[in-house]
């Protein structure tokens, strides 16, 4: 993620952001892999089964950037998560710990 002050330095507000990239890098790969695979599913009987269920496979994964968070707003007593599909608020006296990886 990268950090990119929005607003002024004196309101304290920082923007944490994820690369587009990052984020969405998979696509790239697996939207081209799961058409390969419709490819050999309707080309080849014997492999149609693999072939179909390792596209489910690649739709699951084509979700996934879609529900990760994408961009942290952290401000003075709140906390915004923004993901693709949300952004949830969290004020300070909801959060118990914070943990880092």
């Amino acid at each position: 993620m990268s950090a990119n002050p929005s607003g002024s330095t004196s309101s304290g507000a920082r923007t944490f952001k994820k690369k587009y990239i990052k984020q969405y890098g998979i696509l790239f790969v697996v939207v081209p892999f799961a058409f390969l695979l419709v490819w050999l599913a309707l080309a080849s009987p014997e492999a149609r089964t693999a072939s179909l269920i390792s596209v489910v496979v690649c739709i699951l994964f084509c979700i996934i950037p879609f529900v990760q968070v994408s961009s942290l707003k952290v401000e003075a007593n709140k906390l915004t998560i923004e993901t693709f599909l949300e952004e949830k608020v969290v004020r300070a006296s909801q959060i118990k710990e914070i943990k880092m990886k």
